[in-house]
């Protein structure tokens, strides 16, 4: 990671077929990690209507959901947020529609989702992560997922707000 954090990724697929559901945590800290699974949910990326459903009531009081809510998923099947404890923020919005609008393929809708999350979490920069895709895209797909990143930083400042400060709430 480019940056001041330290970070973890703990990847878990379902033992299906390509396309199967599939879940990604993601630690960033300021110091050493000790233990690499998300203990509290600060922030959830949810590319699936499914995913609030299975993840939703897992988001701490004061955390955000950003969800997928563009005409690739029916409104009714985006499903009111549940949680266990106090409201959380909710931003919905097209990801995987704006990935198509760029001309990037479907899977760089997780890409539009990651520069929203990103820039509405600032523990991130701008840069940083247009380093980390520049260097890990193929050459030939390097310039619509560059696009669909700035699409996805877009979409998070008309959300006209932060969440910055969501991993010091309420702790």
């Amino acid at each position: 990671m480019f940056g001041p954090y330290n970070a973890v990724q703990t990847p878990s697929y379902a033992p299906l077929v390509r396309g199967a559901p599939s879940m990604s945590e993601v630690v960033i800290s300021d110091g050493p990690i000790d233990f690499p699974r998300v203990v509290s949910v600060d922030i959830l990326l949810a590319l699936g209507p499914q995913a609030c459903v299975l993840h939703g009531a897992d988001v701490r009081p004061g955390g955000a959901i950003v969800v997928e809510s563009g005409e690739s998923v029916r409104t009714e099947s985006v499903p009111k947020i549940e949680t266990n404890a106090l409201p959380v923020r909710v931003y919905r919005l097209p990801l995987a529609d704006t990935a198509d609008r760029c001309g990037a393929p479907p899977a760089a809708a997780g890409l539009v989702g990651l520069a929203t999350v990103a820039r509405l979490c600032r523990l991130v920069g701008d840069e940083a992560l247009r380093r980390a895709v520049s260097m890990r895209v193929p050459r030939d797909a390097r310039a619509s997922n560059l696009t669909a990143l700035e699409a996805g930083f877009r979409l998070a400042d008309a959300c006209g707000a932060t969440v910055r400060d969501v991993a010091a709430e309420g702790r």
